[in-house]
């Protein structure tokens, strides 16, 4: 099953707190459009979700799309990336942190912003959707295409693993058939592959292993490239706000400030580290942070939270986690 960010952004509406009749079509929402407050702030968000579809439904790989309401983009670098109008994008690979400003009857504004970063899926991109009011810090320093993903030793005889793209390199590791590898670049006439192997960084001969995807897809490396691990907003951390359902009559419809990540389908499953927290899933998540701590919900498909050292939990659809973070909002191993 594949879902699209049309789908997603239904799927708000569907979790939200509220819940607000079907319509047959949506008016513009103006003062004098309705006296009553709740059918305000339900049009400004049923508005606000309906341009970032429409606005957002074509936005590209490893992109950010402006949906609605105020928000700010900090690039990287110094400079400035202003979002104008709906539908205005930017690469995720230039973004250090993206705001999202707290909804505003008065500025009737719902703020709502979709990425679709690549992460380590070798075709297709996760869909976020960040509505409320909630800030995304995309720790990593990959570049926007780079890709990493698992490799196994096909050989029997096992493969070696070299400091260097040459049989005359140092010898790192032997791994044996069946072991697994993490790919994340290879040479440029694709004869070796980087990886990363029980946390060193090494290099393998492209033959001795296999993987589910084109290894062309990798990124072009040396060996005096520094090793990138993660691609952008594989690893970030989120803050939201809480408890700010922003309309809160009994026919309006509305919902507490959060992210939704979904995959592209249920079939291969997609590695993040939240708030220094790692959580593998297909499906679709629901992200929210309290001041102390990082909840996870699934929502459909399955989630697999934690890792070897640590321990890891298999939540299905309908379960929730609750991660506790530190001070600075991050999870302390």
């Amino acid at each position: 099953m594949r879902f699209n960010s049309l789908f997603l952004l239904a799927l708000l509406i569907i979790v939200s707190v509220f819940s607000v009749k079907a319509q047959d079509s949506t008016p513009e929402v103006t003062p004098e459009s309705t006296s009553e407050a709740g059918s305000i702030c339900s049009l400004i968000i049923q508005n606000a979700l309906e341009a970032a579809a429409r606005e957002c439904a074509s936005t590209g790989i490893n992109e950010i799309c402006y949906g609605s309401g105020a928000l700010e983009l900090t690039p990287r670098d110094s400079g400035e990336i202003e979002f104008a109008a709906s539908g205005d994008r930017a690469d995720v690979g230039v973004m250090q942190q993206l705001s999202l400003l707290p909804f505003s009857v008065e500025r009737e504004a719902y703020s709502v912003a979709v990425l679709r970063p690549r992460i380590d899926l070798p075709e297709g991109a996760l869909t976020m959707l960040a509505f409320g009011e909630v800030t995304l810090q995309n720790i990593s320093d990959a570049e926007s295409d780079f890709l990493a993903r698992e490799v196994l030793v096909r050989r029997g005889a096992g493969a070696n693993v070299r400091d260097i793209p040459d049989e005359a390199g140092s010898l790192i590791g032997t791994y044996f058939w069946g072991q697994a590898l993490t790919a994340i670049g290879r040479t440029q006439d694709g004869a070796w592959l980087r990886v990363i192997a029980e946390g060193q960084a090494g290099w393998v001969s492209a033959d001795l292993v296999i993987g589910d995807f084109d290894f062309a897809l990798l990124n072009v490396d040396t060996p005096d490239d520094a090793p990138v691990l993660y691609a952008p907003m594989q690893t970030f951390d989120l803050r939201t706000s809480v408890f700010d359902a922003p309309c809160t009559e009994l026919d309006a419809m509305g919902s507490e400030s959060g992210l939704l990540i979904q995959t592209p389908n249920l079939a291969r499953s997609a590695r993040l580290v939240i708030n220094n927290f790692p959580v593998s899933f297909t499906g679709t998540l629901y992200l929210q942070t309290l001041p102390d701590t990082l909840q996870i919900n699934v929502l459909e498909g399955e989630a697999e939270v934690g890792d070897i050292q640590i321990g890891t939990l298999t939540l299905a659809a309908g379960q929730l986690a609750q991660v506790l973070l530190d001070a600075d909002g991050l999870y302390v191993r």
